[in-house]
């Protein structure tokens, strides 16, 4: 599976990730092989950490053999295999509390969108409070300064969360 894949209509699933996380929830035997064109340590960890995939490749590190050998492997001998940009990122772990859940994801959605805090917490059930305690987490997450809810969408956006 790929995680770069538009919102579906009713916004249940606005990547990949939260495909997955359904596929591993609802058949926990199925063997899941991610591609994906993000190598950014906090986008990998939360992919690794969500999902659990049996195999997860960057598309830069793919090659015809690198992706036969990546079936293989999870098909054959239940291991599971990681292309070597992922196995570099994996050495270097997020400090817990890095990752993001379905909630950040669909708050950083619905950011993008220009909702109001008003609208977000009618959307995901939140307080407005609990809104702005997610939003600074963030801030702090992205390295975003001052709140500035255009740089975080920006570096969300290129860091393949929304």
């Amino acid at each position: 599976m790929d995680i770069k894949i538009p919102p579906s209509k009713d916004l249940e699933f606005l990547s990949g990730e939260d495909l997955g996380i359904l596929i591993k929830k609802k058949f926990p035997k199925t063997k899941i092989i991610i591609s994906t064109t993000y190598n950014d340590n906090l986008r990998i960890n939360n992919i690794l950490e969500n999902i659990k995939p049996n195999s997860l490749l960057t598309k830069n590190d793919i090659n015809s053999e690198e992706l036969v050998l990546a079936i293989n492997t999870v098909l054959n001998s239940k291991k599971s295999y990681y292309s070597n940009s992922v196995l570099k990122i994996m050495k270097d772990k997020i400090p817990t509390g890095y990752l993001l859940d379905k909630i950040d994801r669909r708050l950083l959605y619905e950011i993008s969108l220009r909702a109001t805090n008003k609208e977000i917490s009618d959307i995901i059930g939140l307080s407005i409070s609990a809104i702005e305690k997610r939003k600074r987490k963030l801030n702090n997450i992205f390295g975003v300064k001052n709140r500035n809810e255009r740089k975080l969408i920006f570096k969300a956006k290129n860091k393949g969360f929304i």
